[in-house]
């Protein structure tokens, strides 16, 4: 349902919280995403084998992807997912 309803958008929101303590490079445990009608809060951990699928939505250059402080956020969804 997310990766349907995200194709549909031409923008959304997206945040990122990862945990790096005692960990040499942390890893992402939670996504965010705010559309203009809805909120998604998504287990990374729990669901870390199929995030795969939002890629598509992800490298889409048609949807606008809107990220706040987000320089490690990048790095962490190239490198975990």
């Amino acid at each position: 349902e997310l990766e349907r309803t995200l194709a549909n958008c031409t923008e959304f929101a997206v945040d990122i919280e990862a945990h790096s303590y005692r960990s040499f490079q942390g890893f992402v445990c939670l996504l965010q995403f705010s559309t203009r009608q809805e909120d998604f809060l998504v287990d990374a951990l729990e669901l870390r084998d199929h995030l795969h699928c939002l890629q598509s939505v992800f490298t889409d250059p048609k949807i606008t992807k809107v990220m706040h402080g987000a320089h490690y956020d990048v790095e962490w969804l190239q490198r975990d997912f």
